[in-house]
């Protein structure tokens, strides 16, 4: 239960208040209402009159104001590029009703001495973001002076050590900051750089402003120097959480004296309703610490747990997709999901049963439990997998350990009637807000890659001008370190899964047109059998492995670009932008592909050239073009079908956006017209892809001599030579 702090402290102070002044305590400004104090409700009577003294004697550790004190131990710094110049940006255009939020909040922070007035170069706008109960949050929008901010790659505590030095302690006492950067002081000479414009003038901060990404750094930085001496000995501390631990409780109050010691030399304020003190069990980044040791925190789990049964044949598959992607971490797979992998066949039918249930229930169990669900480690390379349906979101948390992917936790949560009218791609990058949201206390201050099956997502850190909805997930995102991967749906099973079996989101799957992974649910070891058991790729296996001196015959060439990886074979595949590892398929395997990329009706029985086009974006075998120019040739429906063949369409080529106004330009000719009076016949426009721009112009004719006339004088000599000239390759483009 929780004890109001003052009142419970004056109860004691005969006891324990200070002799020196035993009937006035310090008089306190801008008094509010007397804030809680969270002590375990198990404490013996004696033990917790003995922690409330202890409080009471550093009662002036606690903010009972909303003035905010700065600690004179470290001031922030905002080191740019040295070539960096002042990011200016005019105030965003607000209602008068948030105008006059933004007001309030203005003259707050210059009440309690947070900002002050400024005269910067440097100006980033004010954004309101809409919270949760319906009241806007006060943000700044430093997108454009963290593009030029050198970054501090001061380290964050590992977490697993942090939750090893944890383990077989008794006692727990965790403590917050109140407004913890604001009571960090920002360099005068960086000041200005973290003005921002409103409306009614220009501010900047004395206190370091969220949303900084060397913020996390210089915080951390602070604590660390703060609890110098006693970090790992007596206490724990990750950026604003500090946890005191022991397994004993006299131990327990000589460290927590120790700790608020220390905190009171540095100047700093704790929040007393976040402070939580002397409890047998602490939930602390993601895990629940107790006497017992570190156990996951059930909420990380709480997505998998909540999976209900399937209810038809496509979302057995799905759900066997989602464990296949893990299986390596689950002991006896093959075994467990024989069940349901049975059920998948199209000569079965669709009956659950209770044998069915056991299989789903156990492989559940097995997702939830280690070893599925790693430690977080600081320095290893860390995913986040997000995806979304029509009814939910889904994220799964994944780092690469021992060489391979272990996950750290799963989530998902259903949509509400309002995000369900949301377009595909404004889903999309809800899942991807919620999911970095979800996982905070991992991502925060290191960097990570979030794994997407919608190729749109880019352009969320890349907004002009953001509003509303777009405001939010952008301004969210700004204070991590992220990139944003594209991955197909095929190779996405994890999150998509979840996506479509959210929690509290009644029947898991429904019955959508997805694209699913014809290989079935074959793990590492099956594939690596498969290819073993083909007589040319083994005999390539075996020589890369180092069992064969002799190079296998039509391999000599394109040897250096095959590699085992995880015991399966791959063939690397280099394209313009990027390379790519292609899985080798076997011939057993070989009528599976053309099945999947030529004969399902989803396929379209494509021509020869699309269907190798389609079979080399993943995969590869000996022979490739010959067997799929053998096979198309041979379709029965292909020609019972199609129309004679004509020269079919090219592929489409997507046309990569410029960086910079006329650095990639479109020109065609349209005419020819009648004459015109000055007697011009033709009209040429030249179009610049960043921006629109056009420049036209009528000519008397349309050859070589007058385009160039026209590209010379009004576009270098107006915008610069273009370093990409578009057009339809007509005879006045091509001549010499």
């Amino acid at each position: 239960r929780r004890v109001p702090l003052w009142a419970t402290l004056r109860s004691f102070r005969r006891q324990s208040w200070s002799p020196q002044s035993p009937q006035k305590p310090r008089p306190q400004q801008k008094s509010t209402t007397p804030p809680p104090i969270d002590i375990d409700p198990e404490l013996p009577a004696t033990k917790r009159r003995q922690l409330i003294d202890l409080l009471a004697e550093y009662s002036d550790c606690f903010a009972t104001t909303s003035k905010i004190r700065q600690t004179p131990m470290a001031k922030h710094r905002i080191i740019t590029d040295d070539d960096a110049l002042p990011v200016h940006q005019s105030p965003y255009r607000v209602s008068l009703k948030e105008r006059k939020v933004i007001q309030d909040q203005v003259q707050e922070m210059l009440d309690d001495d947070i900002i002050q007035p400024s005269r910067s170069p440097w100006a980033s706008p004010v954004v309101l973001v809409k919270k949760k109960d319906g009241t806007l949050r006060f943000c700044v929008d430093y997108r454009r002076l963290k593009a030029v901010t050198k970054k501090d790659v001061y380290p964050l505590p590992r977490i697993d050590d942090t939750l090893d030095r944890l383990r077989h302690s008794r006692y727990f006492s965790s403590m917050d900051l109140k407004s913890g950067y604001w009571q960090i002081e920002v360099d005068e000479r960086d000041r200005e750089k973290t003005a921002f414009v409103t409306p009614d003038g220009l501010y900047e901060f004395k206190g370091m402003p969220f949303g900084l990404c060397t913020a996390p750094a210089t915080f951390q930085r602070v604590m660390d120097t703060v609890l110098a001496g006693l970090k790992w000995q007596s206490c724990l501390v990750y950026l604003d959480d500090v946890v005191v631990f022991s397994r004993d409780f006299d131990e327990h109050l000589r460290r927590l004296r120790a700790v608020l010691q220390a905190i009171k030399t540095a100047g700093l304020s704790l929040k007393p309703t976040k402070c939580r003190f002397a409890y047998g069990e602490l939930k602390f980044l993601g895990h629940v610490v107790n006497n017992k040791g570190v156990l996951p925190d059930p909420e990380k789990t709480r997505a998998v747990a909540a999976f209900t049964p399937p209810s038809d044949k496509k979302a057995v598959r799905r759900f066997l997709g989602l464990c296949a992607y893990y299986r390596r971490f689950v002991r006896d797979f093959a075994k467990l999901s024989a069940p349901l992998t049975h059920l998948t066949k199209d000569a079965v039918k669709f009956e659950w049963t209770e044998e069915h249930q056991r299989s789903f229930d156990e492989l559940k169990r097995r997702l939830q439990t280690p070893p599925i669900l790693g430690h977080f480690d600081q320095f290893a390379e860390t995913e986040i997998h997000t995806d979304a349906s029509n009814t939910g979101l889904g994220a799964v948390l994944v780092q690469v350990q021992d060489g391979a992917e272990r996950v750290i936790a799963y989530a998902s949560r259903t949509l509400s009637k309002a995000e369900r009218n949301y377009s595909t791609t404004e889903k999309e990058c809800l899942a991807v807000v919620w999911a970095i949201t979800k996982f905070r206390p991992y991502l925060y201050g290191s960097s990570f890659r979030v794994v997407t099956d919608h190729h749109s997502l880019c352009w969320l850190a890349n907004l002009k001008d953001p509003s509303g909805r777009l405001a939010r997930w952008s301004l969210r995102l700004q204070e991590f370190d992220m990139t944003v991967v594209y991955k197909s749906g095929r190779k996405h099973n994890d999150a998509d899964c979840l996506s479509r079996a959210p929690v509290e989101a009644g029947p898991a799957c429904t019955k959508e047109d997805d694209d699913e992974c014809f290989l079935g649910a074959l793990d590492v070891s099956d594939m690596a059998a498969l290819q073993r058991d083909d007589p040319e790729l083994r005999a390539l296996i075996e020589h890369l492995e180092g069992q064969g001196s002799t190079v296998p015959r039509g391999f000599v060439r394109t040897l250096p670009t095959f590699s085992i990886r995880q015991g399966v074979l791959y063939k690397e595949n280099f394209s313009d932008n990027s390379t790519a590892w292609l899985l080798v398929v076997p011939s057993s395997l070989q009528e599976e592909i053309f099945q999947a990329c030529h004969d399902d009706p989803t396929a379209g029985h494509l021509g020869y050239s699309r269907t190798l086009a389609r079979i080399r974006e993943k995969y590869y075998w000996p022979k490739l073009a010959k067997t799929v120019h053998h096979y198309t040739r041979s379709c029965h429906e292909c020609q019972r079908r199609k129309k004679p063949p004509t020269r079919p369409a090219g592929l489409l080529q997507p046309i990569a956006p410029p960086s910079a106004p006329f650095q990639q330009i479109g020109m065609d000719l349209l005419g020819p017209f009648p004459p015109s009076t000055q007697g011009n016949r033709w009209i040429i426009v030249a179009t610049d892809y960043l921006t629109r721009y056009a420049e036209t112009k009528a000519l008397p004719s349309g050859t070589a001599v007058e385009v160039a006339k026209f590209f010379i004088e009004s576009i270098v000599l107006r915008h610069g030579a273009p370093e990409v000239l578009i057009s339809d390759r007509g005879s006045s483009f091509m001549a010499q």
